[in-house]
């Protein structure tokens, strides 16, 4: 059926979210300035749990695009609120949230425009 798409429009939303999961991950990095440990292995997943949700997330849209898309659009949102509670001051910068915010929803987009155009493929 991925031979009906094209090819651009399945791998982008893969690739985009393989460099978001990247781009996230590395503002977690600094716990580990004092040296590798189990401690600091469980602070970086505890200080920023957006990485790991991006990749549970890409997971599921890997196979399951419509699924997945939908994932993407829910974290976005809900990153979206607390984002907003924490730093309300934020909330003129449109600029922060393209940045930090806007990547969840462009990729379940995609994700889901590709979900769309597979189903639609396969019912003709």
């Amino acid at each position: 059926m991925a031979d009906e798409i094209n090819p651009i429009l399945h791998w982008a939303p893969r690739v985009l979210g393989i460099l978001f999961l990247l781009f996230s991950g590395m503002f977690a990095f600094d716990v580990f300035e004092k040296g590798f440990s189990l401690m600091a292995l469980l602070g970086f997943l505890l200080h920023d749990p957006y990485p790991v949700l991006i990749l549970i997330a890409l997971l599921i849209a890997w196979k399951k695009e419509k699924i997945g898309g939908i994932v993407f659009l829910i974290l976005g949102a809900l990153i979206a609120i607390r984002f907003y509670s924490f730093l309300p001051e934020a909330s003129g910068v449109i600029f922060i949230y393209l940045i930090f915010i806007g990547p969840y929803f462009l990729i379940g987009i995609l994700f889901l425009i590709e979900g769309i155009m597979k189903e639609k493929s396969r019912n003709v």
